[in-house]
């Protein structure tokens, strides 16, 4: 059984090192999942589903989701904590820095530098978050109609409703993981 500690050192760790939405995900997928084999890649990716569903901040509800698989409640307390803290501090220090000195050319520099990397880290999550989702051309066609559907002005429904044509079909079966759906016909009786 895991130590209390050797959680809160790990996802103090991820929280510190990680940044950014998505990116946090695929850091800490490559910990608890590739690294340390604390879980399976599936049990994972069904928190990591999980998560999405409740609203809120979704990698901390997940940090809080590993810690309770691994450890029970005080699991999922240390982890949310321990994933919390570093930014927590980090954005005390930065706004107190922004606020007294945000006025100084090399601050605003600086800020506008971590605008870049943030992009990188993006990114870098999108590919190892796609590795394991993204095996067929409906998959893909489906990803980028969406990604470029989101950001539009106009009305999100619109964009989707091309990706849901090629999805999973209830009648036929067909789809992203060949699914079939349950019927709700009376046959078998």
């Amino acid at each position: 059984m895991l130590s209390l500690s050797l959680l809160f050192k790990r996802f103090l760790k991820i929280g510190a090192t990680a940044y950014g939405g998505p990116a946090i995900g695929g850091q800490m997928k490559k910990a608890i999942v590739n690294e340390l084999a604390w879980m399976k890649e599936p049990e994972f990716m069904q928190g990591l589903a999980l998560c999405q569903l409740i609203p809120g901040a979704t990698f901390v509800q997940l940090s809080t989701y590993i810690g309770y698989r691994l450890r029970g409640i005080w699991g999922a307390f240390v982890c949310a904590i321990a994933f919390v803290l570093p930014a927590f501090v980090l954005l005390l220090i930065l706004s107190t820095i922004y606020f007294k000195l945000g006025n100084l050319w090399f601050i605003q520099s600086l800020f506008k530098g971590l605008g870049a990397i943030v992009v990188a880290i993006l990114l870098n999550a999108f590919i190892n978050f796609g590795k394991p989702i993204l095996k067929d051309w409906k998959a893909v066609l489906i990803a980028v109609l969406s990604f470029f559907g989101l950001p539009s002005p106009l009305e999100y429904c619109p964009g989707f409703r091309p990706g849901g044509g090629i999805g999973p079909s209830p009648s036929t079966g067909d789809g992203l993981r060949k699914t079939r759906f349950p019927s709700f016909s009376r046959k078998d009786t």
